[in-house]
């Protein structure tokens, strides 16, 4: 007889996004990601359970990525001392190196109330230092949804701006906000 074969979770993680990308967020599912991964069925839901741990699985595994780009952003400029300022430039480094993650990310996102829900709490957890009633906070809440706009219509290809465009887009708009 022979032994059962552990699946890469991170791999069937891809696959999950890859359905998400090419066919939409309403087709994802267990079959669909496994037809994607070319493996069972018996695969994805013995890794996973169910399409909801699945998209959870999404969801933490964008989180601990997100965090470890928050990380590396402290290690690459060490006189940064403000978080927010660090979120940005993680969320910057995440949107240019996967983008297709992403999108991924934010279609799903925005494919149920669960999943909305999902975006607002993490949302209001990003911007929860900031006190709306200070300008230099609302400054900054601005330059933080604005630069997830541009991350987002980057990262789903709704514009046809060209990699330079978007580097010189990207460094006008820190000049404008005052950032490095």
């Amino acid at each position: 007889m022979s032994r059962y074969k552990k699946l890469d979770r991170n791999r069937l993680l891809d696959a999950a996004e890859c359905v998400i990308l090419s066919k939409g967020a309403h087709t994802l599912s267990i079959g669909s990601v496994a037809a994607e991964a070319g493996v069972s069925r018996g695969g994805i839901q013995s890794n996973f359970g169910s399409r909801e741990a699945l998209i959870k699985a999404l969801f933490d595994r964008w989180d601990i990525e997100l965090a470890d780009y928050n990380v590396r952003a402290k290690e690459l400029a060490p006189e940064v001392t403000d978080p927010f300022e660090l979120q940005i430039m993680a969320s910057r480094a995440s949107h240019n190196e996967k983008p297709q993650r992403a999108a991924a990310m934010m279609i799903l996102m925005t494919q149920s109330e669960e999943q909305r829900k999902y975006a607002r709490d993490w949302f209001a957890e990003q911007i929860s230092g900031l006190d709306l009633a200070v300008a230099s906070d609302r400054k900054q809440l601005l330059r933080y949804v604005a630069y997830e706009a541009l991350g987002m219509l980057k990262s789903l290809q709704i514009t046809t701006l060209s990699d330079q465009d978007w580097q010189d887009l990207l460094e006008e708009f820190d000049c404008l906000f005052n950032a490095k």
